[in-house]
Formats: structure tokens, sequence, C-alpha cells
């Protein structure tokens, strides 16, 4: 991860900069997983992250919400 926006649902959900992603949704991570995932995702759909952080795996539930 290199950028999270203040007040965001990755913000809300607690992703922070420099997470490296290791699945979604219980798949492997991928750019292409990830920009399919959100793209489909509607607002209040949950996706489910595994994360590393400081050399620990975080599990982590992010809420889709509206685009402005």
């Amino acid at each position: 991860v290199s950028e999270v926006i203040s007040e965001s649902p990755a913000y809300k959900s607690g992703l922070t900069n420099k997470d490296l992603i290791l699945s979604i949704n219980e798949q492997d991570a991928s750019y292409e997983n990830l920009f399919k995932t959100f793209a489909r995702s509607k607002p209040g759909d949950i996706v489910f992250l595994k994360i590393l952080r400081n050399k620990e795996t975080i599990d982590i539930k992010i809420i889709s919400g509206n685009v402005n």
C-alpha cells in the first residue's frame, strides 16, 4: 500500500501505508484481483484482506463506500 486516503474505507478499516496485501477474499493478492474486487463491489460490500505489517499477519475487513 503506497497511500491511504484520509476518511476512505481503507483508512476507516485500519489499512496503513506500507502494508503488504497478501490475500483478497482468501485469494492470492495481485493488482488484477485487487482492481476487479473493488471495481465490482457495491457500497456496503465487505472485502477481506490479509496483510503483512511489521512482520505480523493481520486480517482487515473493508466495507466498500460510495464513490464521490
